[in-house]
Order: structure tokens, then sequence, then C-alpha cells
């Protein structure tokens, strides 16, 4: 199962959507010293959400990957 079609998809509108939130912190308006944390917030909240999504897409490959192994395994017949 692969599944890195989807990891470049859900990496793709993670980065449009924090590319999106930036861009209506300037449109706001405001000093540097308002935006600032703001935009720090959407980056961290924004990468966090997409490592935790990365992870579970390995996870959930591992355990496809271990259990199609393990299946694969119970079937071998060996003839001595």
């Amino acid at each position: 199962m692969n599944l890195d079609i989807i990891k470049k998809v859900i990496a793709f509108c993670a980065v449009g959507i924090w590319l999106i939130l930036l861009f209506k912190i300037f449109q706001a308006g405001g000093d540097m010293q308002e935006q600032l944390p703001k935009c720090i917030f959407t980056t961290i909240i924004t990468f966090s959400i997409l490592t935790l999504l990365f992870k579970g897409i390995e996870y959930i490959e591992k355990r496809v990957l271990t259990r199609r192994l393990s299946e694969s395994s119970n079937n071998i017949v060996v003839k001595i």
C-alpha cells in the first residue's frame, strides 16, 4: 500500500492553507509587533497538524506491511 500520493496532497493543501492564513494576517493590517505572534502561531499549528497526519499515515503503512508479512509467512510451506 503506497500512500505517498496522499502525503503529497496533504502537504500541498497544508502549505496552501498556511499561505492563505498568512495572507489574511498581513491584509488585516497592524504593525509587525501585532502580526508576528499570529504568524508564528499559524505556522506552528499548521505544520504540527501536517506532522501528525504524516506520522499517522506512516503508522498505518507500517501496520499494513507487518500484517501482510505475517500473513505471507503463515502461508509458506516448507517441504523437506
